[in-house]
């Protein structure tokens, strides 16, 4: 069990538990949910804003790339039994299954958010961390900025770069891709 904000107790479900539910039909594979140490919390639903910029960053990515690395896009991202995440671009070794991807193994995550920030930078952004995902960026589509966080410090990650529209962003350790938020929209 997990103790809720509210203090009431929550069922404890793993990656395995989540699997069954969707064999058993309880689940589907199109549920927009996401278990977070062990919680499913709903995601918010994709509007059209959110929908181009992801669209965008992923052609961005996709054109930049070659054969050497994965670009997924809303695609499970499974960092512990009890934990798989959902973020809206993650960049990994091609050479890799996605169910051998380990944090370390990502270079790049991407959240793109208009009402979900709190809970990229609350409670995704330290299981990212603690994971060892190399690189996250958090871009609010409202603003038109973000957040760039490239370096942890122990098991977090040092506080972020703040990036506006114009700024250009390129992943540290994967050659080949800039774009300014601008591009996006």
């Amino acid at each position: 069990m997990t103790q809720g904000a509210e203090g009431f107790p929550r069922l404890r479900f793993t990656n395995a538990d989540v699997r069954q539910l969707v064999e058993a039909g309880v689940m589907s594979h199109k549920d927009r949910v996401e278990l977070i140490r062990g919680e499913l919390v709903p995601m918010a639903p994709e509007f059209d804003k959110h929908l181009r910029a992801r669209s965008h960053i992923m052609r961005i990515f996709v054109r930049s790339l070659g054969d050497e690395f994965l670009v997924a896009s809303d695609g499970s991202l499974f960092l512990g039994e009890d934990i798989e995440l959902r973020p809206d671009l993650h960049v990994f070794p091609a050479s890799l299954k996605s169910d051998e991807i380990g944090g370390r193994d990502v270079l790049l995550v991407v959240e793109l958010s208009s009402s979900t920030q709190r809970k990229d930078l609350q409670l995704k952004a330290p299981i990212y961390a603690e994971h060892g995902v190399r690189e996250l960026w958090v871009i609010d589509l409202e603003a038109q900025s973000g957040l760039v966080f490239d370096r942890i410090d122990g098991s977090a990650y040092a506080p972020g770069k703040p990036v506006g529209p114009d700024d250009v962003l390129a992943p540290q350790l994967i050659p080949g891709v800039s774009l300014r938020i601008r591009d996006l929209f």
